[in-house]
């Protein structure tokens, strides 16, 4: 189970769509994105998928079939999304959850976050059912699970992400996305990183840098692609790569999930494959 956390508008919905795109017509597997936050568009997806080439009316209808959406705006239909969920996987009447592979909660605080604080001791509970069903999920039936979060404040230095200490310890891995401004002086450059603030086979406190993104270099064309895939020759790749892959790891669910963020850019293959340091065996 991995999660993404960051400010707000910083770019967590794009990249959850954008592997939600890449997984659907890179791998051919089923992924079931759950819509908390009232943000999954449908076609965004549609441009993504189609903006690498010229894709057929058909071939893209074929893709999109591997992307099913579900919409909850509490934790109640949350739980009631995620226990369907266990069912269909226990039945193996569906062919949709027979090729299910990756499950996106974008975003957990959305339905969590007004539960807790204070002495809402339910609201805590209903917090950790949330938690043990995800990883359930996870370790029970070989899903990647990726789910986002939004950042409240800082540790020295190091960024806390919402729903309290409760919930520090429930994802396997943690990933900060965080971006400057776009600006005359940084356009068309790398301005965006993703830091590992947890991870299975980090030690301590250590961090490691992920991802470097880039805006497009006329706004006019595109003023939100910093953290997205512009379809204009003007704007540079999303880099999406793990680092320090030679290492083995006993986190199964931690590789799974890095593969589907690295397929979030198909060029990423050629743009890495000179680099000892990076997960390229797809």
């Amino acid at each position: 189970m991995t999660e993404i956390v960051g400010d707000s508008a910083v770019g967590k919905t794009q990249v959850c769509l954008s592997v939600t795109a890449s997984v659907a017509k890179e791998t051919k597997q089923n992924i079931l994105y759950i819509d908390a936050s009232a943000t999954f568009s449908a076609e965004r997806i549609r441009e993504m998928v189609s903006v690498e080439d010229e894709e057929s009316e058909e071939n893209l209808e074929a893709v999109l079939s591997h992307i099913h959406c579900a919409k909850v705006f509490n934790v109640f239909e949350l739980f009631e999304v995620l226990e369907t969920i266990r069912q269909e996987l226990i039945k193996q009447n569906s062919s949709f959850f027979g090729g299910l592979r990756l499950i996106i909660c974008d975003s957990v605080s959305a339905v969590l976050s007004p539960l807790v604080g204070g002495h809402q001791t339910q609201g805590y509970s209903l917090l950790v059912q949330v938690a043990q069903k995800l990883k359930a999920l996870a370790l029970e039936y070989s899903l990647a699970v990726l789910v986002t979060n939004n950042i409240i404040g800082s540790d020295q230095s190091r960024p806390v992400a919402s729903l309290g200490r409760t919930w520090q310890s429930v994802p396997h891995n943690r990933l900060h996305l965080s971006r400057q401004t776009p600006s005359p002086s940084n356009l068309g450059k790398l301005v965006g990183t993703i830091t590992i603030l947890k991870s299975c086979r980090q030690k301590g406190r250590e961090r490691e840098r992920l991802l470097l993104f880039s805006v497009c270099a006329r706004v006019d064309c595109c003023p939100s692609a910093a953290a997205t895939r512009c379809s204009c020759p003007n704007t540079k790749t999303i880099l999406v790569t793990y680092t320090d892959s030679q290492r083995q790891t006993s986190c199964d669910t931690e590789r799974r999930t890095a593969l589907f963020i690295i397929l979030a850019t198909p060029a990423l293959r050629s743009a890495t494959a000179e680099r000892s340091d990076v997960l390229v065996n797809l």
